[in-house]
């Protein structure tokens, strides 16, 4: 309880699949942690490549969901992180198109 309370943004990060475990995963927790990372990035001009960097092991919870053939679970991440992405994407300074090539 300490931890959420000196750093709130965990929570979501909590409910996350863990490499290898079997879970279904959950689309409200992989839409909160894209729009955190797209959110929070500020105006500066390497704020995309921040959180590209930021996006790529969201990017890989749908990969290995797809190395173990749970098809339900690649569509709810991989659409998870496209839907948010489009949702924020004119608020988010993307001068190299970093956060485009991941969706």
């Amino acid at each position: 309880m300490r931890l959420l309370e000196r750093a709130p943004d965990l929570d979501d990060l909590i409910f996350l699949p863990v490499t290898g475990e079997q879970q279904l995963v959950d689309a409200h927790h992989i839409r909160v942690q894209v729009a955190g990372i797209l959110m929070n990035r500020g105006d500066d001009w390497r704020a995309s490549v921040h959180a590209e960097w930021e996006l790529w092991p969201i990017v890989a919870i749908g990969t290995q969901c797809l190395d173990r053939g749970a098809l339900a679970d690649v569509r709810t991440v991989f659409n998870a992180i496209i839907t948010t992405t489009l949702t924020c994407y004119e608020q988010v300074r993307d001068e190299e198109s970093e956060i485009a090539g991941i969706v």
